[in-house]
């Protein structure tokens, strides 16, 4: 064999085992490619799946959030419409021509007026259409009832919404309908939001 021939096949030698231990190392590479990619996979359907939980545990937090803040606005509009229907019932009594409006105020009056007090204030406003005339109606009825105590007009003038104080020595008493209704308030919103909203 020729030293040509020798080197030739030295060189087909090595590139045989070179082309061997390439393919060796890329069986090798394919392996650890490949199981690196399994554990990759794995830990991102871990990530997308911790990911996936977080998001339906935060939307379920942010809908409840948003239907407690909407039960609270509904609510909130709710009271201010029985609110409202209050402020209209004191308009439309106010706005009573002034017979009925006065026998609304006699009535009060008879019911509760006692021996505690001797004036009755009003507003500006209904001051103009009470007159000594109707405070002695009232003392007449009393006396009817078996009352000693007789009312006074008071010279005194309060900024009320419709109604009167009745005012004694040492009391007064709040008969204003704004007063009125919110000492009876609690006792009605119940039965108006019925009527409102079932």
């Amino acid at each position: 064999m020729s030293l040509k021939n020798i080197i030739e096949k030295i060189k087909l030698d090595g590139r045989q085992k070179a082309e061997a231990i390439i393919q060796k190392a890329r069986e090798e590479a394919q392996k650890i490619q490949s199981a690196g990619e399994k554990k990759t996979q794995k830990k991102s359907e871990q990530i997308i799946e911790e990911a996936t939980r977080s998001a339906q545990q935060k939307d379920k937090r942010m809908i409840l959030a948003a239907e407690l803040a909407g039960r609270k606005e509904i609510l909130a509009e709710k009271q201010k419409t029985i609110a409202g229907c209050f402020q209209a019932a004191i308009e439309q009594i106010v706005k009573m021509p002034d017979q009925k409006y006065l026998n609304i105020i006699k009535n009060m009056l008879l019911a509760s007026a006692s021996s505690d007090f001797l004036e009755v204030i009003f507003s500006s406003k209904d001051r103009k259409r009470v007159h000594q005339g109707f405070i002695d109606e009232v003392n007449s009825d009393l006396t009817k009832k078996g009352r000693n105590n007789l009312l006074r007009l008071s010279r005194e003038i309060r900024d009320i919404r419709g109604g009167f104080i009745l005012k004694g020595d040492r009391v007064e008493m709040d008969n204003s309908f704004p007063s009125i209704l919110k000492y009876q308030q609690s006792d009605l919103e119940t039965d108006v939001a019925k009527i409102l909203f079932e």
